[in-house]
């Protein structure tokens, strides 16, 4: 189990908050129950399209834990992302899937409990970075100088005002340019511990939805 209280990396940025399992245990069952529905979707890779006037998908929007685009359709169910993003999580057995950022794309391994790789590219170029992630081993990363930057800006929803900011580059000195350019508040992670927020947001994610599975 993940803790209870931030890592040291994460209260250190200028994000603050709670790990995803925490912010489900405050829905009801038949919310958590739909909430397990999406993520099984986004896992299997076939997100679901709903009814956002619904009282239950309502309360996902509201707690920040799914958004939808204009169709009805599920564009975010943290941490995945129904379109491709420069984020992207390629797991042992060939399933692939796109995050919201570089936090989310480093704890769906986690979360998923099963060993992947992480290739983000640079907001600003094309420089990748890639990030072995095994939840019985510390993360390996190439290039060995990259780091995370972690800076926030305005918004409705993390989506806006939190994941557009937090990206992988491929050395100290490109995110120091990235956060001069865009004028940001924020600053700079090592990769092991971007790895070990990722961890604390989304590894006991779907064991906090587990009691909901079977309602449907």
């Amino acid at each position: 189990m993940t803790a209870a209280t931030p890592p040291a990396a994460l209260s250190a940025s200028t994000i603050t908050g709670q790990p995803f399992a925490a912010r489900a245990a405050a829905l009801t069952q038949a919310e958590r129950a739909l909430y397990r529905r999406i993520l099984d979707s986004f896992i299997s890779g076939s997100p679901v399209s709903l009814d956002p006037t619904a009282d239950d998908a309502a309360a996902l929007i509201e707690a920040d834990l799914i958004q939808t685009d204009g169709a009805n359709h599920i564009a975010v169910a943290y941490p995945f992302s129904a379109r491709p993003t420069r984020h992207r999580v390629a797991m042992h057995d060939g399933r692939d899937y796109y995050a919201m950022c570089a936090f989310d794309a480093l704890g769906i391994p986690h979360m998923l409990h099963e060993r992947g790789e992480v290739s983000t590219r640079e907001p600003d170029g094309q420089e990748v970075v890639r990030v072995t992630v095994d939840p019985t081993a510390e993360p390996t990363w190439m290039p060995t100088r990259a780091v995370a930057v972690v800076a926030s800006g305005e918004g409705c929803c993390l989506a806006q005002s939190a994941c557009l900011h937090i990206n992988l580059f491929a050395s100290a000195d490109a995110a120091a340019r990235y956060l001069d350019t865009h004028a940001l508040e924020g600053g700079t992670l090592s990769i092991a511990d971007a790895a070990i927020v990722g961890r604390w947001l989304f590894a006991d994610l779907l064991d906090s939805v587990a009691d909901a599975a079977a309602v449907r």
